[in-house]
């Protein structure tokens, strides 16, 4: 099974964790422009490629996809605990569109 073709939240995250492209390959134990090729939306990756990554960088699948725009994997939380996450960013949302309208 492979993913589809869309551009992920690839290169998002390995900004945001301050990696480059060959830190990447290498994790998954492919060639630098094969990684390039996933980050671009050239090329599917298989499940368990994108499994690694999900894994790697501790989000949800629906996130790296794009179907949320939400990276907590709440389900890896105890039930008390999703639910604070969930209340909490709620109203961190709130507070931004109110205050931070504008930028």
């Amino acid at each position: 099974m492979s993913s589809s073709k869309s551009k992920l939240r690839l290169k998002e995250l390995r900004l945001k964790h301050n990696l480059d492209q060959l830190d990447l390959a290498d994790y998954l134990g492919v060639h630098r422009s094969t990684y390039s090729k996933y980050e671009k939306g050239h090329r599917g990756m298989q499940y368990e490629t994108v499994i690694k990554l999900v894994e790697f960088y501790k989000v949800s699948l629906d996130y790296i996809y794009g179907l949320s725009d939400d990276p907590i994997r709440v389900d890896l939380l105890p039930p008390d605990e999703a639910e604070y996450v969930h209340r909490s960013l709620e109203a961190y949302k709130k507070v931004k569109d109110t205050y931070f309208k504008d930028e």
